[in-house]
């Protein structure tokens, strides 16, 4: 069994628990790319009684909750339900963090990354979104990141939980608002590695993997480069005299 077909298994499980025990099951987190196969593999088994959760509406890594015939999607959405915590990490005295600083941290706890989401660093700490079930564990033992000391506590989602990002504008100007464009410009990478991105399936327009590299980017589009980030496209701010236009996006941090 290769890793996809070992994917499938393991989702289809929490599918067939759910039928079977007439209880809400869910998954490990996923990124867009699993979760874009792992759709169609249900699509084409006609299982339909499942929702996305990420913890928030933004969210690039997600669980899949199955519920059986007596719930609904807004049973899933309650703090009671919702298989995903937040881990509210603050530091102490300590320069700011980065994502990277505190994956790998989490992962010398001997985790896999499966059941850790997305992480949203700020300058007090960060908000990481984790398994419901490992909460107590990561309050317990995640107590350190590189060199520096860390407090924690977990976070229940509800109706009125928010997350702050930080973010940085970007405003540049391109030949045109082809997606390969935009990419290579607000990722910061160049034309020919923002083709080759959109060919491996790594690029990702409103949660969905997109191929063709001269897609034209919309006002309000969300882009996400896997490995580099997520990014929202806000407009065109008009064209230079030599005939490029200049756009505005928003860069999540």
């Amino acid at each position: 069994m290769d890793e996809k077909d070992y994917m499938f298994a393991r989702v289809v499980d929490a599918y067939r628990q759910c039928e079977n025990k007439y209880m809400m099951t869910n998954t490990v987190f996923f990124d867009l790319t699993d979760l874009a196969m792992i759709e169609k593999h249900l699509g084409n088994h006609r299982i339909s009684n499942y929702v996305l959760q990420g913890g928030y509406d933004e969210a690039v890594r997600q669980v899949l909750v199955f519920y059986p015939d007596h719930m609904d999607e807004d049973d899933t959405a309650s703090s009671e339900n919702s298989p995903i915590a937040v881990l509210r990490v603050k530091t102490k005295g300590s320069p700011e963090l980065t994502h990277r600083d505190y994956l790998g941290a989490m992962m010398g706890l001997g985790v896999k990354r499966e059941v850790v989401g997305d992480i949203i660093v700020d300058e007090s700490g960060a908000d990481i979104f984790v398994l419901k079930s490992l909460s107590d564990f990561f309050v317990n033992e995640f107590r350190q990141v590189g060199r520096y000391s860390i407090t924690s506590e977990i976070i229940n989602i509800d109706k009125s939980f928010q997350v702050t990002q930080k973010k940085q504008e970007i405003n540049d100007t391109v030949a045109s608002a082809r997606l390969d464009n935009i990419i290579s410009s607000v990722f910061k990478i160049s034309r020919n590695k923002a083709q080759e991105a959109i060919k491996q399936k790594i690029v990702f327009v409103n949660n969905r993997a997109e191929t063709r590299q001269d897609y034209t980017v919309n006002a309000n589009d969300k882009l996400v480069l896997r490995g580099k980030g997520k990014v929202v496209f806000n407009r065109i701010d008009g064209s230079t005299k030599k005939g490029r236009i200049r756009i505005n996006a928003t860069k999540f941090l």
